[in-house]
């Protein structure tokens, strides 16, 4: 078909091949602050950025699937088995979900500092995602607790293994509970716990080339921003690009693959001048608009 059909947050646009609007209604309701979500086959996920509870008690945390042809509203069913957070966005490769989550560095008198986490969710059956699956975290193989926000070699690949979390559908509505007191302790702390590796400010998240790759706006040293790959064939994490000149990139947000280069398209979101950089494979940044 000539129309293309595109889901933003919880409204649903069919528009034509001269970018007039054939179709507008609301899909989904209900659901507090949303973020980039992420397509997944004939599926759109939209993310709750929030962690809290309304006041007719209905928690908030959660991913959201709307089928990306429904002709109307669909029902908000959240998925709590995909863990409860301050959700950014998903991307799946060979029947894995993957998850950012959009949370800063902090301190922390147990850890010394906690940070996001970065998730897999695993289904129990191919493609089952809206099933039961295991909710886990990445951990760097020889490495506890490994601070991704500081001190990383660019172009470095570090093997990683992954942590399970035990109740992904924890009960702290503050998202920011310290005292470990099960059920009750936020999902990347329980990740952390663990030794999972501290991430700051995860956001956008594509799949290219059978790898995973993701940035964290506020990354690393001069806080302007880190891109990360994920190779799930050797279980390695890599940064392949730091900024350390607003010039160059500063604060990136959502992030896209341009399919014919590979090239990743990085959305900055801060003050003043705003950019979409391109980023080539072989780690040269570039101005697109």
């Amino acid at each position: 078909d000539d129309d293309q059909t595109y889901n933003a947050g919880d409204t649903k646009l069919l528009v034509d091949e001269n970018l007039n609007v054939v179709e507008s209604f609301a899909i989904l309701g209900g659901t507090d602050t949303n973020c980039a979500g992420g397509v997944v086959g004939d599926t759109w996920y939209t993310c709750e950025e929030v962690v809290n509870r309304g006041a007719t008690g209905l928690k908030h945390g959660y991913n959201f699937v709307i089928p990306a042809y429904a002709s109307g509203p669909v029902k908000a069913v959240p998925q709590p088995q995909q863990g409860r957070m301050a959700h950014e966005a998903v991307a799946e490769l060979g029947g894995i979900l993957y998850e950012t989550e959009d949370r800063s560095i902090s301190a922390d008198a147990l850890n010394g500092v906690i940070g996001a986490a970065f998730y897999r969710f695993v289904p129990d059956s191919p493609g089952g995602f809206e099933g039961s699956g295991t909710l886990e975290a990445l951990k760097l193989r020889d490495e506890f607790r490994a601070n991704m926000d500081i001190g990383r070699v660019v172009g470095q690949p570090y093997p990683v293994e992954w942590v399970s979390i035990d109740y992904p559908d924890h009960e702290d509505d503050t998202d920011d509970r310290r005292d470990r007191v099960p059920g009750f302790t936020p999902t990347r702390i329980q990740a952390q716990d663990k030794g999972a590796a501290i991430f700051d400010r995860e956001e956008g998240i594509w799949v290219g080339g059978g790898k995973v790759y993701f940035d964290c706006t506020s990354g690393g040293a001069a806080n302007l921003g880190q891109v990360f790959e994920f190779d799930p064939g050797t279980q390695t994490i890599t940064l392949i690009y730091e900024s350390t000149e607003l010039s160059k990139l500063e604060n990136p947000d959502n992030i896209v693959i341009v399919p014919k280069t590979g090239d990743i398209f990085l959305q900055e979101d801060s003050a003043g001048d705003q950019f979409v950089r391109g980023l080539t494979p072989d780690g040269k940044i570039y101005d697109f608009a």
